[in-house]
This record gives C-alpha cells, structure tokens and sequence, in this order.
C-alpha cells in the first residue's frame, strides 16, 4: 500500500504537540534526516511508517495521507509499560459481560460529566 502521505499534516501534526524534529524522529524510531525528508516530501515511507508516524502523532493515518480531514485518532494504542492503570483497566473491561460494559460506561459518563 502506497502511503501518499501529505507533508504539511505531518508538520501541523508535530507542532500542535509542540515537539521538535529530533523528538519527532527518535520517539518514530528512525533518523532525523529520513524525518525531516518526509516533513519536507523529498522522501515517500512506507505505510506502516506512516502509522507509526499518526500513533506518536496523535492522529490517524487516514489524516496524514487526506484520506479524511478529521485529525483525531481513529485508534488507541495503551502500553502496559507506560499506562499500567489504564491498560489493566480495559483488560478488565473486556473481561466483562455487556450488562457490565454498559454500567460501566454510564458510570464514567456520570464522572466526566460532574467535571
């Protein structure tokens, strides 16, 4: 699958996190160099790249490439490393019949709404 990526939702996408190039490219796992490339469209990634790229991005691949307009993460990824509450949380989650799920997600709507 060819990425098509658009540069400038790349660059939009890194400076609405405020992060730079070089935090960009080490959290991305490749070279500075190959990451200004792609910001500057000199250079094509492959598409699982440019799903790495959304994820650290805070985006989607379909945003990055124009298949959609909508910036927002289409996915998740929940590191038991990084997020160990949260991600025993949804195991647990999904552990649970729908009876469950459903009260459960009453009840976090009921929290988020009291904010």
């Amino acid at each position: 699958m060819k990425s098509n990526l658009i540069p400038e939702r790349l660059t939009q996408q890194r400076n609405r996190l405020n992060i730079t190039k070089m935090a960009a490219a080490k959290k991305m796992n490749i070279s500075q160099g190959a990451y200004v490339r792609y910001e500057l469209g000199t250079r094509t990634p492959t598409y699982p790249t440019v799903v790495a790229m959304a994820q650290v991005l805070k985006t989607s691949a379909e945003y990055l490439t124009g298949q959609t307009d909508n910036p927002d993460p289409i996915t998740v990824t929940i590191s038991c490393h990084d997020e160990p509450q949260l991600f025993e949380l949804l195991l647990d989650y999904h552990r649970l019949d729908d009876t469950r799920k459903d009260r459960l997600i009453k009840y976090w709507k009921k929290l988020s709404s009291d904010k």
